[in-house]
């Protein structure tokens, strides 16, 4: 925005740009100018009206149902330092907004709630664990969620949601892949 107009301009500005639409697309060629709507071209009108983005949500929070399994982890910029809450065949499990990490011969180590928004870029996840030094604190963290992999950085409590998938000090990353149980 431009520094010389008054705050309320520019307020106005940054209002109606969040809500315009491009409805059609130009082209010139050789001197011809065509103009298409885009939805003849197959490109969406909108962006996501804010209705749509709960669904976005629910559909990761169903696609991280069930078991998953830590292969790294990475911690205040140390790969896979010692790690209490993901040894070896230790599965993380998703039921609804709760998880559990239990060792390979089910001692429950870590369990807790979570809360997720997927309309936010990178999306976000806020873990508040029911046990542990972390107890009854939010940790703000970022997901990324594709098919069996899920990667997701935390924050330490009081500290801002991380935006990029690498660690610093003051911060963890784990990457889980989905456990299909065999039949």
């Amino acid at each position: 925005m431009d520094s010389r107009l008054p705050a309320a301009t520019t307020d106005q500005a940054r209002s109606s740009w969040r809500s315009c639409s491009i409805s059609t697309m130009t082209l010139i060629a050789q001197g011809t100018t065509i103009e298409t709507p885009l939805q003849q071209l197959g490109i969406p009108m909108s962006a996501p009206s804010d209705d749509r983005r709960p669904e976005a949500s629910a559909r990761d929070l169903a696609a991280l149902q069930g078991d998953w399994e830590q292969v790294a982890f990475e911690e205040n910029g140390v790969a896979n330092p010692p790690d209490e809450y993901g040894p070896q065949g230790a599965l993380t499990t998703f039921h609804g907004n709760h998880f559990a990490v239990r060792a390979a011969d089910g001692t429950l180590l870590l369990e807790g709630s979570y809360t997720i928004d997927a309309s936010t870029t990178p999306r976000a996840i806020t873990w508040v664990d029911a046990m542990g030094a972390d107890k009854g604190k939010p940790l703000l963290a970022s997901y990324r969620l594709d098919g069996d992999d899920f990667v997701f950085i935390a924050a330490d409590p009081g500290e801002p949601r991380p935006t990029v998938f690498r660690t610093v000090p003051g911060l963890t990353m784990r990457t889980l892949v989905r456990q299909h149980l065999s039949r």
